[in-house]
């Protein structure tokens, strides 16, 4: 608001601190929100129910639907089961997977195939893109708070993505897993009991 009643008044300097504040502020306000999420990921009573994953994976699509345009994707869903586990929170590890997947992208149009094999009550969903890839040694590392590969000027993100989805999946009973090579695209595997125990 101060910047858009005095913008007129202001010389070019003021106006650059100005919204240097603004963007720093904002910032903040992202991390004090990804910090209350992920402080809470592995806590509080669960909410089974009957998932139509290829449904949730949808409703995810829809949230993304601008990034997807943006960077003009293309998406393959296979046929994925249902399961019986907490909605809300496996839906937040799906859209951090994809969206990840979106900005994380090398100079080619994104290719994204999401696909899911079961076996002994487990479901293992492969969310696989083409993108930038990641190190080998660096995989571990990433999945640490805060660890980030590209400074936020290059790729936008705090570092809690990543970390955020362990945390979950061990709360749902399940695992996640990266394979990926610099350059060659990620894997992404998020394995989970067809019914939680």
């Amino acid at each position: 608001v101060l910047l858009k009643k005095h913008k007129d008044k202001l010389d070019a300097e003021a106006i650059q601190m100005l919204e240097f504040m603004l963007n720093s502020s904002k910032r903040f306000e992202t991390i004090v929100a990804s910090l209350k999420q992920y402080t809470k990921a592995d806590s509080g009573r669960l909410h089974i129910e009957r998932v139509s994953l290829n449904k949730l994976i949808d409703q995810v699509l829809n949230d993304l639907k601008i990034l997807i345009k943006i960077t003009q994707a293309n998406i393959k869903v296979n046929s994925l089961p249902d399961i019986e586990t907490d909605k809300v929170k496996l839906k937040i590890v799906f859209h951090h997977i994809i969206e990840n997947a979106l900005k994380y992208k090398s100079n080619k149009v994104p290719e994204i195939l999401i696909d899911g094999t079961t076996e002994k009550g487990v479901v293992t969903i492969l969310i696989a893109d083409n993108g930038l890839g990641i190190a080998p040694e660096h995989i571990e590392r990433i999945q640490e708070p805060f660890a980030r590969l590209h400074s936020k000027f290059e790729i936008e993100g705090i570092g809690l993505g990543l970390p955020l989805c362990q945390k979950i999946m061990k709360r749902l009973n399940g695992d996640f897993h990266l394979k990926s090579d610099t350059g060659k695209g990620t894997n992404v595997l998020v394995t989970l009991p067809l019914k939680i125990k």
